[in-house]
């Protein structure tokens, strides 16, 4: 049986607008729809996945940021996939609901080529008190695009693969040192039902 996990968190910015885009973009993400709605000057719009660091954020946001900026923050708070199917049809008509997003890296690429993403260089650049440097290489990347930052992580979560070597063994198989994606697939389908009520592959488990 293998086991295939990789997730990450980050934040990104839909719409900016006024004064709000200067207080959280260095903190958050860049997003595009320029120009939307979103929740005017002194509020945000979020929209976020349900998960346990994202509502950290929730319960700490009146006390160590709308007390600060006067902001007031509105939270729409969904389960995965219910956030991602509502964040993709929020930027693909670019709506301007929401200010602020979480998206995962998976999404960063694809939603700035769109051009549904206004990258954060210049405000990553702008401010003093935040260094990229202290963010990973790897995660700068997978945020970035055309060599501009989209996103800032809030979290992120490494990917690994593992497996059965007694069922690999029986099966006469062997792992790759560095398995492509087909080659996971195709060993997978060969260890699918290897003991009973074993299922060849986890993905996320």
């Amino acid at each position: 049986m293998l086991q295939r996990h990789r997730r990450a968190g980050s934040l990104a910015r839909l719409v900016a607008s006024s004064t709000a885009a200067a207080v959280v973009a260095t903190v958050l993400t860049g997003c595009a729809g320029w120009g939307g709605t979103g929740g005017g000057k002194d509020s945000l719009n979020v929209l976020m996945v349900n998960n346990p660091q994202m509502v950290d954020i929730q319960k700490l946001t009146d006390k160590y940021f709308t007390k600060k900026t006067g902001i007031k923050v509105n939270y729409t708070v969904l389960p995965e996939n219910d956030v991602r199917d509502k964040i993709s049809q929020e930027l693909s008509s670019q709506a301007g609901i929401y200010d602020v997003s979480t998206i995962s890296n998976y999404e960063v690429p694809f939603y700035a080529k769109a051009g549904w993403l206004a990258p954060l260089s210049s405000y990553v650049t702008a401010d003093p008190t935040f260094d990229q440097k202290d963010i990973f290489p790897s995660m700068t990347k997978s945020l970035s695009s055309g060599g501009k930052i989209y996103a800032e992580p809030f979290y992120g979560e490494s990917s690994f693969l593992m497996y059965r070597k007694d069922v690999f063994a029986a099966k006469g198989l062997r792992m790759p040192a560095r398995p492509t994606w087909p080659q996971v697939a195709a060993l997978a389908a060969k260890v699918d039902n290897a003991r009973p009520g074993m299922r060849g592959i986890c993905l996320r488990g």
